[in-house]
C-alpha cells in the first residue's frame, strides 16, 4: 500500500544517512590510523577492521543506489568499495 511505501522510503532515508555518517567517521580513523609511523597492535587491528567496516559500508549503499536506480551514486560507492576491498587483510 502507498502509506507502507512511504515509510519504507522514509526508512531508506535515514539507513543512508546513518551510512554515510559512519561511513565518514570511518574515513577519518582509517586516514588518522593508515599515516601512522609504528602503529601497535590494537591499532593495526583497529585499522583493519575500518577497512572492512567501510568496504561493507560501501558494498550496502552501492546495493542500495542499485535498487533506486541511481547510476551516478552507484559508480562512486561501487568504486569505494573496491578500494577498501582491495585492502582487506593489508594491514598485519
Amino acid at each position: 500500500s502507498a502509506p507502507l511505501k512511504d515509510k519504507r522510503a522514509e526508512i531508506g532515508k535515514q539507513e543512508m544517512a546513518y551510512a554515510d555518517t559512519a561511513s565518514q567517521w570511518l574515513e577519518k580513523a582509517y586516514n588518522t590510523l593508515k599515516a601512522k609511523q609504528g602503529r601497535s597492535k590494537p591499532e593495526t587491528i583497529s585499522l583493519n577492521r575500518a577497512v572492512d567496516y567501510l568496504a561493507n559500508i560501501n558494498y550496502w549503499e552501492r546495493d542500495q543506489t542499485k535498487v533506486n536506480g541511481n547510476s551516478k551514486d552507484y559508480d562512486k560507492y561501487d568504486a569505494l568499495y573496491k578500494k577498501y576491498d582491495a585492502e582487506h587483510n593489508t594491514y598485519q
